[in-house]
Order: structure tokens, then sequence, then C-alpha cells
């Protein structure tokens, strides 16, 4: 059986995250795309310009940003519901290229999947929330915890486009696992059967399954290689129902 972790700030399991997440919620889920940023970029602010926002009155925008991880992250500020309307492109080490957004609740990866099929690439969601759920009363404070990887195919596949979903998942006090998809050749089928459900999927193994794929989300040296990263941010009229919070807003939360 896997050991039993305790839990300290900036860890999931015994895994550093990325940042020591510092940057929680956004980092909590971290997209990627396996082309390079410009295409990326690209793409996505075409399919916004053309599809998603002429009924809005505003148009999404595209600028490069310089200098190191925490500053492209921090452009993304303030959060936002009921949707994100800035989007952060990051260029890898390995050729990946990693979405972030500034959503309320973290990092939506929605876009991710679309993404994927429209460049013909594969695609990555990647999530490792530390699980720090405690009741306080008559309340709960923290975080549900949740490790999750879900590879996007270059094509459809059935009705979407995911090749392969792995989750260990604290589902509002109840631990649950799924394995669907096409298993890939660097699973650890064995962990899966776990008498412990939260240890059939943990971070390490997360952070070992990206690794075989070409990705290091944990890393914090893998990400702006060349000093850069692309924000692109919608301008125009915003939603009356738009409303912004500080990252100390929900990191109070936790």
């Amino acid at each position: 059986m896997a050991a039993r972790v305790k839990t300290q700030p900036g860890y999931s399991g015994s895994v550093r995250l990325l940042l020591a997440d510092r940057f929680a919620p956004i980092t909590k889920e971290i997209g990627f795309l396996e082309c390079g940023r410009e295409r990326a970029v690209s793409v996505f602010v075409g399919w916004q310009n053309s599809i998603v926002l002429p009924a809005t009155g505003r148009t999404a925008v595209a600028r490069d940003i310089l200098g190191g991880l925490e500053t492209a992250l921090a452009e993304l500020l303030p959060l936002t519901t009921p949707r994100p309307i800035r989007y952060l492109f990051v260029p890898t080490q390995n050729g990946w290229t990693a979405y972030f957004n500034n959503f309320r609740r973290g990092t939506d990866n929605s876009s991710t999947r679309y993404m994927a099929r429209s460049l013909g690439c594969r695609g990555l969601r990647v999530v490792a929330t530390p699980h720090t759920m405690r009741k306080q009363g008559a309340e709960h404070r923290g975080r549900w915890g949740a490790t999750i990887l879900e590879i996007y195919a270059p094509r459809e596949i059935e009705i979407h486009n995911v090749l392969r979903s792995l989750y260990a998942a604290n589902d509002g006090g109840r631990w649950v696992f799924g394995a669907n998809g096409e298993v890939q050749p660097f699973e650890d089928i064995a962990a899966y059967a776990q008498p412990r459900v939260r240890d059939r999927f943990t971070p390490e193994m997360l952070r070992d399954y990206c690794e075989a794929l070409g990705a290091r989300p944990f890393d914090d040296s893998f990400y702006m290689p060349d000093g850069s990263a692309t924000l692109v941010e919608e301008i125009g009229r915003m939603p009356s129902r738009h409303t912004t919070y500080t990252l100390a807003d929900e990191q109070a939360k936790f």
C-alpha cells in the first residue's frame, strides 16, 4: 500500500506543486497542448473572435509577457466569474504549451479538449489538489482532494476526444476512482486495485505519468525557457453578472 503522507503547504502527497501552490486555485488545474505557443494562440484567438465572442461585444486580443512564470500568472488576476476573460499560454522545454485561465475556481480546461481536436495534437488536463478539507464547527474549510489526468486525442473518439481518463477524487466526503479509455503503456495497472481508494491514483503517479508523456507540470523550471508567454484577454463590454475576486479572497477559503 502507498505510504500515507501528511499534506504540507505547497504539496500534494509528497509532490511539490507548481510554485509551491502560491497561485492556487489558478494552478490547481493545468492544461497542455502538444504544439507551439504561437500556433495555439493563433487558433484560440481565431476561435474566440469568430465563434465565442461575436454576440458579446467583446474581442480577444493577445500580447506577450516577459519575465518569469510568476510574473506571467499574475497577469491573469483578478479571478472572475461567471467565466474566465484572461487566458495564458506558456511555452515549455519539451514542446508542450501550458494553458491557464482566470476562472474563479481554477483553470477551466474545456478549451484544452476543444483545442486539441482543432489543432490536431494531443492535449492534457492535469489536476493535483491537496485534500485539506476539515470541519470547523458547522462549516467545512479547505479543499477537496483530487488527482486527475485526462489525455485528449487529436481526433474524435466515439462522442468526445478523451483518449484516457484517470482520477482519484474526494467527492464531497467520499473518495472515488475511475479509469476509462485506452490504457497507456506507462501505467501502473496494479495500483488501481489498492484497498484505499485515494491510493489508486496518487500525485506521485500523476507526476510520473506526465513525465512519460514529456510534460513536467510541477517543475517550475519546465516553463518559459525563452522568458516569455502570451496573454489573451477579452476587451469590451463585460456581462452584467461579471464579478472579480482577488487571489487572497479565494485562498482564504483553503
